[in-house]
């Protein structure tokens, strides 16, 4: 799967290549909210802008990725709702430069108006590729966080990307949506962009819980090449610190700053576990649960190590 994912991006690439353009696009989308657009597009963006120059695109009327990056859209002179609806707003006016090292343009409550005020425009659903022309060559990766719904924004987003993410629980609810999310792709592939890829990947896992492992592997047996090996987990901490407007690599950061008692766990299947929660660990260390015991050490004043070798972490 890590192969596939490589090649995906080698793909996508090559094509950009024949495009005469060496950036990539990615638009992140769920018709369905809280399944961790927003989070995943922030975070990686923190993570690309520290080798790459990045854009991030707020198109959800809700702007938590303006309020995530520390802005108030009301103090915002230019936001995408005015790039969209004004023919003499230009992407550069609407650039803003963040704390967390990559550039935004903002949303606003004002894009809940958009599809109306657009309704008569010709192309509309290109509107957006058109406007950034403009910018293309500032930037190696643009991220768009499309709002919770398949409107006109959405659909200006995936006519111009390379990739959609698609973010999904492990959740009855969630698998409800899969269809309806491939016949919308479908959509835009066969009407504004035929060399638009997808993937799924899973948000909020929690491997504890059987029903999550169940409808993991049922995703995974029905959606093949097009789920990314990648699962993101629950975690306390960091699930804490996003409250804050806080990246992962920030929450990490901060655990080391405050010395938090932290457990590196692997389990049989070889993939890595940071638990920060004290009670958790505990039961973790009593029960052996899923996890091979040769690889359980808890720290010691903030160093964790794996088969007593392997220096991976350190919370001094």
């Amino acid at each position: 799967n890590q192969a596939k994912e490589q090649d995906l991006m080698k793909t996508i690439m090559k094509n950009n290549l024949k495009k005469g353009k060496s950036m990539k696009i990615i638009s992140v989308v769920n018709q369905k909210g809280g399944v961790g657009k927003t989070t995943s597009v922030i975070n990686m963006a923190s993570k690309l802008s520290e080798q790459h120059k990045v854009l991030v695109v707020d198109l959800d009327q809700q702007a938590n990725a303006t309020g995530n990056c520390g802005f108030d859209e009301d103090e915002i002179e230019f936001t995408l709702y005015n790039l969209l609806s004004n023919k003499e707003v230009k992407a550069e006016d609407c650039i803003i430069k963040t704390p967390k090292g990559f550039d935004l343009i903002a949303g606003s409550i004002e894009l809940a108006n958009i599809t109306t005020i657009l309704a008569n425009s010709p192309n509309r659903e290109r509107i957006m590729a058109k406007k950034f022309k403009s910018i293309m060559a500032l930037y190696d990766y643009i991220l768009l966080d499309c709002g919770p719904s398949f409107d006109i924004t959405t659909m200006n987003a995936l006519a111009m990307s390379d990739l959609a993410l698609i973010p999904m629980e492990a959740h009855k609810f969630s698998v409800k949506g899969i269809k309806n999310i491939l016949e919308f792709l479908d959509i835009i592939k066969e009407e504004f962009n035929e060399e638009l890829q997808h993937k799924f990947f899973i948000t909020k896992y929690d491997g504890r819980i059987n029903s999550f492992k169940e409808i993991d592997a049922m995703l995974r047996e029905s959606l093949e090449d097009s789920i990314l090996n990648t699962r993101i987990r629950l975690d306390t901490q960091i699930r804490s610190t996003q409250n804050e407007d806080k990246t992962i690599f920030e929450a990490v950061n901060i655990i080391k700053k405050e010395k938090i008692p932290t457990l590196l766990l692997k389990d049989k299947k070889g993939d890595l576990y940071i638990i920060t929660d004290s009670d958790f660990r505990q039961k973790v260390i009593l029960n052996r649960m899923d996890f091979d015991d040769k690889v359980i050490k808890i720290a010691t004043k903030g160093l964790i190590y794996i088969n007593e070798n392997d220096f991976l972490f350190n919370a001094q």
